[in-house]
């Protein structure tokens, strides 16, 4: 069974906006694999945590146009071989740690 998370979720858990979310999703095609159920409500499937994550760190850590961030996206599907839940466990959290130091590194000094 596959792991679906409620957008509202992926929001709590990335630290993004709903609506910067469903932006990303109608711009890059591997985040459309939304779902809609009976209750209304969109689903991310499990590994595009991994993906908003780095959206994230292209377009807004990075600095990265949304053009560029595409075809970085785009080719590195290209390149990516399926991993487990727990090796996807660990990159989302490796993935994390880095983001987090990028925030770091960018804030200001006091």
């Amino acid at each position: 069974m596959q792991t679906e998370y409620e957008l509202a979720a992926v929001s709590r858990i990335t630290g993004l906006p709903r609506p910067k979310l469903l932006f990303w999703a109608r711009e890059f095609p591997r985040l459309e694999a939304l779902t809609r159920r009976a209750d209304d409500e969109l689903y991310f499937a499990a590994e595009a945590l991994e993906l908003v994550l780095r959206i994230d760190l292209l377009l807004d850590k990075m600095g990265y146009k949304l053009s560029a961030a595409r075809r970085l996206i785009a080719a590195d599907a290209s390149a990516e071989v399926d991993v487990s839940g727990g090796e996807r466990r660990e990159r989302l959290h490796r993935l994390r740690g880095e983001l987090l130091q990028v925030h770091q590194t960018l804030l200001p000094e006091d």
